[in-house]
């Protein structure tokens, strides 16, 4: 139980369900004890949540943080000034100095540069002189190397030194497109919460400029309606403009005001981030987000896929990225309109019945294809079927014919035959397709499927099948004629 509903998210419901047309009850203990375990499991991510722990870091930014921790500014503000270098970081530790043209890591007393946390990417931008506008150091990452200090991995293009002051300037369009995606991955988990059902946990996420990602607990694909309808839920939420609020409080209070946090993801005891939309969202969150629903413009989901047992993963976007999907797709729909000469309304019509017409010419095709190769045989029994120590056999290539009319040629040549050894080989977008076949009352003496394999390594492939009928590719089409006159020799050792 405890498996089926805390795990795989199936509904209490759906498995009293199941577990009736079993003709099995649920014991009432085991009730107890799944509880217990959700209990347990609840105590366990709630430990999680309190804080970071011991961690392991570069020795450097150990050292760095007994005297100092980094402040950050980034949620009011996307550039401070007078930010004071505290400490720098190369491949060999601890430096004075980043010469110009050289990569390395930058502490600050204080920066507006989110670091990488909670699924949202780290922050870019520059760095500038502090008496000009002068780029001293492009700033390509921001992470923590450990708790309340924060690292901008950079590449310095004036010489940096300690003490040293600068502006900190984030790249102001990438922050704004990432906020727009981490308050929409919120709406988003709610949205999948009210359609699917309370099980839905997140299992991770990605925020980032140009895309999000929500992984999630739920026990099977999401079908085009259900799809449909978070899109619109959550659709409906930005449509709204609600403004998105934040409020500090303990951790505690924060899990008790109803909150969601996730398990894996770290929160403070005190002074923990609540982020709500109206009654819809409400989430612990350190990240940075949009001051009202309005300005994510639009949500788009894109993908939805399987990533393990139990935990589905959608991929969707926001704002001018969603403008840009939607123009490339309509661009697209009237190419393809153009191409059919009909209106966009009745593409799919058009399609259809251009399918539809491509489907019947191949059908006809392939009919003519196989009246021309019948026509042929008369041809190739008196070109290539030659006696080899008394056993009739006829090996020959034909032009662009599919297995099945291979296969049909094959039986009406055993019919004319009646005895003997029959190989065809044909070629179609730069591969080999054989077929052998031996008459029955040779089957003691000769296997199709062993002249198959045979002659399909001189094609660069393999094969095989039965005694009687077998088949085999090959990927070297210019072998195939010096291929099918090997097949007399091939008959002649085997006899």
């Amino acid at each position: 139980l405890f498996y089926a509903y805390g795990t795989l998210g199936l509904r209490p419901d759906f498995i009293e369900d199941w577990a009736s047309g079993q003709d099995l009850t649920i014991d009432p203990k085991a009730r107890e004890e799944m509880n217990r375990l959700l209990e347990k499991d609840r105590e366990r991510a709630k430990a999680s949540w309190k804080g970071v722990g011991k961690e392991v870091a570069n020795p450097a930014y150990q050292q760095l943080a007994e005297k100092q921790r980094t402040e950050f500014v980034g949620y009011s503000q996307t550039t401070a000034t007078d930010c004071r270098i505290v400490g720098l970081v190369a491949r060999e530790g601890l430096v004075e100095e980043l010469p110009a043209g050289t990569e390395g890591e930058v502490v600050l007393d204080r920066t507006p540069f989110y670091a990488e946390a909670g699924g949202q990417v780290g922050d870019t931008g520059v760095f500038l002189a502090a008496d000009s506008n002068e780029e001293v150091a492009v700033v390509r990452d921001t992470y923590y190397p450990l708790a309340g200090l924060i690292s901008h991995k950079v590449k310095a293009k004036q010489p940096l030194r300690v003490s040293d002051r600068v502006t900190a300037g984030v790249n102001q369009s990438a922050r704004e497109a990432t906020m727009r995606n981490h308050t929409a991955t919120h709406l988003l988990h709610a949205a999948l919460r009210a359609v699917l059902g309370p099980h839905v946990k997140q299992a991770g996420s990605l925020v980032a400029p140009d895309r999000l990602r929500f992984d999630f607990t739920h026990y099977a694909p999401l079908d085009p309606e259900e799809l449909a309808e978070i899109e619109r839920l959550a659709n409906e939420y930005i449509l709204r403009d609600f403004p998105v609020t934040q409020a500090r409080m303990d951790l505690e209070a924060a899990l008790a005001s109803g909150a969601l946090a996730f398990f894996g993801d770290k929160y403070p005891e005190k002074e923990a981030r609540v982020l709500s939309v109206a009654d819809f969202s409400k989430e612990l969150c350190g990240g940075t987000h949009v001051a009202r629903t309005g300005q994510i413009g639009l949500l788009k989901l894109i993908s939805e896929s399987s990533i393990a047992a139990g935990i589905r993963r959608l991929e969707a976007i926001t704002g001018t990225t969603t403008l840009e999907h939607y123009q490339q797709a309509l661009n697209t729909l009237q190419q393809v309109a153009a191409l059919l000469k009909t209106t966009e309304r009745e593409v799919v019509e058009s399609v259809e019945r251009a399918l539809g017409q491509a489907k019947s010419a191949e059908k006809q095709l392939e009919s003519l294809r196989r009246r021309l190769a019948q026509a042929q045989l008369e041809e190739l029994l008196s070109a290539r079927l030659r006696r080899v120590k008394g056993v009739p056999v006829l090996a020959a290539q034909l032009d662009a014919l599919d297995r099945a009319t291979m296969r049909a040629l094959v039986d009406t040549l055993r019919q004319k035959l009646g005895s003997g050894v029959i190989v065809l080989g044909t070629t179609a977008n730069g591969k080999v397709a054989l077929i052998a076949a031996v008459t029955k009352d040779l089957t003691r003496k000769l296997h199709a499927g062993k002249i198959a394999q045979a002659v399909a390594r001189r094609v660069g492939g393999s094969g095989g099948g039965h005694a009687e009928l077998a088949e085999a590719g090959g990927k070297e089409p210019a072998q195939l004629v010096s291929a099918m006159d090997a097949v007399y020799g091939i008959v002649e050792k085997m006899l």
